[in-house]
C-alpha cells in the first residue's frame, strides 16, 4: 500500500480528477434510467412527443 501512495504522490491532482470524473460518470449513469422514465411517461404516455424532443 505504502508503495501505491508513494506513487500517487506525483500525480496528485490527476488521481483526484480522474476520481470526480469517474464519479461524476457514475451519478449521470445512475440517473439515466429516471431520465428515460420520465421521457416515456411525460412524451409517449400522453401523446406530446415535444417533450421528447426538448428533453433529449
Amino acid at each position: 500500500m505504502k508503495l501505491i501512495i508513494k506513487y500517487l504522490k506525483k500525480y496528485k491532482l490527476l488521481f483526484i480528477l480522474n476520481l470526480i470524473a469517474i464519479i461524476a460518470f457514475s451519478i449521470t449513469e445512475l440517473g439515466m434510467p429516471t431520465i428515460m422514465g420520465n421521457m416515456i411517461d411525460e412524451g409517449v404516455g400522453s401523446g406530446n412527443l415535444d417533450i421528447i424532443e426538448i428533453k433529449v
